[in-house]
């Protein structure tokens, strides 16, 4: 089974899923726990959400600059195509604004657009942006 069409990538994949399954160390691998809840979700089309519909573009965000403008992931552009077997993860703690913002501490409100990039619109905004 290919995790992706990046080789290398797909190597240590098979590795990890390898050493998990199995039990085994493997000295690639960290152990690590996570402690804060995620959402998870399948891809359907039967979501009423575009961005959660095979096909869809879902465009991943880790933060807020400054300016209250959100900081694309970088890992694989922040960008993953939906497909029919795809899950998606959500943390349950939405983005704040950081400290020096003057929404310092307050959820990021806004939309998501037609090609599935967030829209800040702190005051008619209908979607609480989540990493």
């Amino acid at each position: 089974m290919a995790y992706t069409e990046n080789t290398t990538l797909n190597d240590l994949i098979e590795s990890a899923v390898e050493s998990v399954t199995s039990g085994s160390s493997n000295e690639t691998l960290t152990v690590m726990i996570k402690k804060s809840p995620t959402k998870i979700l399948l891809a359907s089309s039967q979501h009423i959400e575009r961005r959660y519909q095979p096909g869809a573009k879902l465009v991943t965000y880790n933060g807020i600059d400054a300016q209250g403008n959100p900081i694309q992931e970088t890992w694989g552009g922040g960008v993953a195509v939906i497909k029919d077997n795809s899950v998606i993860l959500s943390n349950v703690n939405p983005l704040t604004y950081p400290e020096g913002h003057e929404l310092a501490g307050q959820e990021v409100k806004g939309d998501y657009n037609e090609d599935g990039e967030f829209v800040v619109d702190q005051q008619n905004g209908n979607t609480t942006l989540f990493t």
